[in-house]
């Protein structure tokens, strides 16, 4: 259900991919992908407070998700909440030291 979601989601159709990403933390509420790839989905749309909530409850599932850490880290950063979204920057980058898009933002914060 996940995978279905996420490529729904992926070849554009966003409510297709939140049904079945709906679905899949509905029957399994600790796969925290689902959680992860909902936050994607919206903040793509461009629905920061939706995508705020998915990407913190991946969090609480997994406080090592880096995809989740620094797509809230972006929104915090849209919020002009810098110091909270360089904290998120920094933990991601301590998990994973090879990404080089954000170390660029936090070049520039």
């Amino acid at each position: 259900m996940n995978n279905l979601g996420a490529i729904l989601s992926n070849q554009g159709d966003a409510a297709g991919g939140e049904y079945w990403l709906k679905k899949t933390i509905e029957v399994a509420p600790w796969y925290w992908l689902g959680f992860s790839n909902l936050g994607i989905l919206y903040a793509n749309q461009g629905k920061a407070a939706e995508a705020q909530e998915y990407f913190e409850k991946t969090l609480k599932l997994n406080e090592r998700n880096i995809t989740a850490l620094n797509g809230l880290a972006a929104l915090y950063l849209e919020q002009g909440k810098t110091r909270e979204a360089k904290e998120l920057f920094l933990k991601s980058l301590k998990i994973n030291p090879e990404q080089p898009q954000i170390k660029e933002f936090l070049s520039q914060i």
